[in-house]
């Protein structure tokens, strides 16, 4: 799976880590937020999300809700498990 990021209007943008690895912390803050929560999906798959996305008002990702099967708000990162 290519990484990407998934914004709550449903776009799409693909991202890659800038050294080629992997994500790190400061890239990750600067797609989502300062508060950083990681989600487990499929055992291989890992959405980041804003972790205080609720309280900020952020709106809902239909897409990002979906995949989880719980309701997730803001921009999210779409990451293989060993990317981040």
């Amino acid at each position: 799976m290519k990484s990407k990021i998934i914004h709550p209007d449903g776009h799409q943008q693909a991202v890659k880590p800038k050294n080629k690895k992997k994500f790190t912390k400061s890239e990750a803050k600067s797609y989502i937020s300062d508060d950083l929560e990681v989600v487990k999906l499929d055992g291989s798959i890992l959405m980041v999300i804003d972790s205080k996305g609720f309280e900020k008002g952020l709106k809902k990702n239909v897409m990002a809700s979906r995949l989880t099967g719980n309701n997730i708000v803001g921009d999210v990162l779409l990451c293989n498990k060993g990317e981040f």
